[in-house]
Parts: C-alpha cells; sequence; structure tokens
C-alpha cells in the first residue's frame, strides 16, 4: 500500500507539474499576445503622430517653398525692369515713355508727381491743384518732348503715364476742361 500512496503522489505530483507547465505555457502565450497587441497599439500611436508631424512639416515646408517663390519673382522682376531700362540706355532710347497704367508706380525707387492737363488753356499744371503751371517747376521740355496730350485714349480716356528714368520719375497727367472752377464763378 505504500507503493500506491507514492504511486499516487507521484501521479498526482506529475499532474501537478504537467499542469503547470501547461497552465504556465497558456498563460506565457496569452501574456506574449497581450505585449504583441500593446507594441502595435504603441507602433500605430508613435506611426500616427509620425504622420501628423510629417504632414503638419510638409504643409509647413510648402507654406516656406511658396513664401520663397514668390519673393523670387518679385526679385526677379524688379532685376528684369532694372535690366530693361539699362538696356533701353544703352540703345539710346529716350528716358521719358508712356507707360502703361499698371506699370505707374512699379519701381521703389521712384519718386511718383500728378499733373493736369487742362484742355481750355493747353497746359499743364503741378498736382492736379491747377494754381502751378508746369514751367513753374521745370518740367514743361519733357512734355514738349513726349506731348502727353497726343496720348490721351492710349491706355486710359482722361490719364497718360508717364517714366522719366533720368529724374526716376513716375508721372500721371490727367485730363481737365477747365483750368479752375473758381474762372467760371468770374
Amino acid at each position: 500500500m505504500r507503493v500506491r500512496k507514492y504511486a499516487i503522489a507521484l501521479a498526482f505530483a506529475t499532474g501537478a507539474t504537467i499542469g503547470g507547465i501547461i497552465a504556465s505555457y497558456i498563460l506565457s502565450v496569452k501574456h506574449e499576445k497581450e505585449m504583441s497587441d500593446a507594441c502595435k497599439d504603441i507602433q500605430e500611436f508613435y506611426a500616427d503622430k509620425t504622420a501628423k508631424d510629417t504632414e503638419k512639416a510638409t504643409v509647413d515646408t510648402y507654406k516656406e517653398l511658396e513664401r520663397v517663390k514668390s519673393e523670387l519673382n518679385n526679385m526677379y522682376e524688379h532685376l528684369k525692369n532694372v535690366s530693361d531700362q539699362e538696356q533701353e540706355k544703352e540703345k539710346g532710347l529716350p528716358s521719358v515713355y508712356i507707360l502703361k497704367p499698371d506699370e505707374f508706380g512699379t519701381i521703389p525707387d521712384y519718386d511718383r508727381f500728378y499733373y493736369t492737363y487742362c484742355t481750355d488753356d493747353g497746359k499743364f499744371y503741378i498736382d492736379a491743384g491747377m494754381d502751378t503751371p508746369a514751367e513753374e517747376v521745370e518740367i514743361e521740355d519733357m512734355f514738349k518732348a513726349i506731348h502727353p496730350e497726343q496720348h490721351f485714349g492710349e491706355y486710359e480716356d482722361d490719364a497718360v503715364y508717364i517714366r522719366n528714368d533720368e529724374l526716376k520719375t513716375d508721372i500721371v497727367v490727367y485730363l481737365a476742361d477747365e483750368a479752375t472752377d473758381e474762372e467760371e464763378d468770374e
């Protein structure tokens, strides 16, 4: 009977050991699956975060590239204008010429002046104020050379745009029918 007790105890111990090993294996597989799932979750989180950061960085980089592109285009246009002016000077072209309205004021270093051409007396007046004739500001020779009154209607009916590269000025001459309203009242 002792042997039998030992056999039963041995069988019980063997069963418990095998059961423990199987339970340990099942728990280890379950733990491994949980760890794998946790690792996948962490990888997905960082992948999403990296994708969002990458997308934001891409958008920011694109905006910066657009800004730089715009600046380069502006510099290119400015250099082209300067180059064109230098070429015109080299070709002996006049330094005073008629502009398209959208070219007026495009060179930052150029001053801007406004005149009025009065059809009833055929004179040019500075600052559209009708109180200072152009000959008093030494611009009459330029107007005689280019005859802005002949260019009304070329781009606009009541304005002519002029550039003088020597004086570094852009000029607008507006068309008026009468010298002043005060003269009508008198």
